[in-house]
C-alpha cells in the first residue's frame, strides 16, 4: 500500500469562501453531507478518514472581475498548497505558491496521477484534444453543477460552486479526490458546504 493523499477542490467562489468549505478541506466534515460518490481503483474501505487535504485546486472564478480576491487563494493556502486557474470572471493579478495564475491548461501530477485543470469544460477537452493527452483526472469548474464521470480509467470532475449552485443538486458543494501511489485514483467524492 502506498502513500494516499486526499486533494480538496472547489471552483466558482466568485468572492465568496465560507468557512464551512475551510473546515471541509481542514478535515472537519461529515461524511452525511456527501451528495456523490465515484470509485475508480478503490473502494470505500480504502479511501482515508477525514483529516486535513494534502493540496487544493480552484478551478477558477476566484473573484468577480474587479477588485481581485486574492484572500481566497491566501486563505486556501494556510491549509495546504493551492494549484489554480483563472476562470472567465477572473482578472488577471492572482497568485499561488509564489506564481501568477493564468487561464491556460494547468497540469501537474501528485502520485504518479497526472491531473488537468482549466475553467471551462469545453475549452480543456478541447486543449487536451491538440494535445493528445489524457491525464487521468480532469478538473473544471464554469458550470456550477457538481458531476462526477468515469471515462474508462480516467475521472472527468466539476466541484459544482461555492456562489449561485445549479443543476439538480442546487446547494454550494466541493469535492475531495482520492489517490495513492503508485497512480491510483482511487476515487472522489462531492460534499454540501
Amino acid at each position: 500500500m502506498g502513500e494516499k493523499i486526499i486533494i480538496g477542490i472547489v471552483s466558482d467562489t466568485h468572492g465568496h469562501l465560507p468557512d464551512a468549505v475551510l473546515d471541509i478541506f481542514s478535515g472537519k466534515y461529515d461524511i452525511s453531507r456527501m451528495k456523490e460518490e465515484l470509485f475508480i481503483d478503490g473502494a470505500d474501505a480504502d479511501l482515508p478518514a477525514p483529516r486535513c487535504v494534502d493540496a487544493i485546486v480552484h478551478a477558477g472564478d476566484i473573484g468577480e472581475l474587479e477588485p481581485i480576491s486574492q484572500g481566497i487563494i491566501d486563505a486556501l493556502e494556510a491549509i495546504a498548497p493551492v494549484h489554480a486557474v483563472l476562470g472567465n470572471r477572473d482578472m488577471p493579478g492572482y497568485v499561488a505558491g509564489g506564481k501568477p495564475l493564468d487561464f491556460q491548461l494547468h497540469t501537474f501530477d501528485v502520485c504518479g496521477v497526472s491531473i488537468a485543470v482549466m475553467h471551462k469544460p469545453d475549452e480543456l477537452n478541447a486543449m487536451l484534444r491538440r494535445k493528445k493527452t489524457k491525464p487521468r483526472v480532469q478538473i473544471y469548474g464554469h458550470t456550477h453543477e457538481p458531476k462526477l464521470r468515469r471515462i474508462g480509467p480516467r475521472l472527468m470532475l466539476c466541484p459544482g460552486s461555492i456562489h449561485n449552485p445549479k443543476g439538480d443538486w442546487p446547494r454550494r458543494t466541493v469535492a475531495l479526490l482520492y489517490l495513492e501511489s503508485p497512480g491510483k485514483v482511487l476515487g472522489a467524492r462531492i460534499l454540501e458546504v
